[in-house]
């Protein structure tokens, strides 16, 4: 439940819904490799329906020239796979290694965000 609930709290622009489930899911006691596992698991639905949805979209506005519906599925296909190689991968990697590194890019791109957000606010 706790993950689910820090789940909608990646409306927030730039919080990464990742971060703060597994976040939420160390909170609760789960191990590193635990935590990651059930937010990518949680992530599974809200991924299928935005596919679906772009689908439908496309699907609405005319659907694919022929010509591009065979590049389109290989990149779906070559999408799914890379992104299982990356979850697998990343999963191994919390077995022995801890979330610093990960932690040091959220807070890097969060200060990059911000300042570009002031600048453009000292432009405007």
């Amino acid at each position: 439940i706790w993950m689910g609930i820090a789940q909608a709290l990646a409306i927030v622009p730039g919080t990464s819904r990742s971060g703060v489930t597994i976040a939420a899911g160390l909170f609760r006691d789960l191990d590193r490799a635990t935590a990651a596992r059930v937010s990518f698991l949680m992530s599974t639905p809200i991924i299928a329906a935005a596919a679906l949805k772009d689908y439908w979209d496309l699907h609405k506005a005319g659907g694919l020239a022929p010509d591009l519906q065979l590049p389109f599925i290989v990149g779906i296909i070559v999408s799914g796979i890379t992104g299982c190689i990356v979850i697998a991968f990343f999963l191994r990697y919390l077995r022995t290694s801890g979330l610093q590194p990960f932690v040091a890019y959220r807070i890097l791109f969060g200060i990059a965000v911000i300042s570009l957000a002031i600048f453009r606010g000292f432009q405007g």
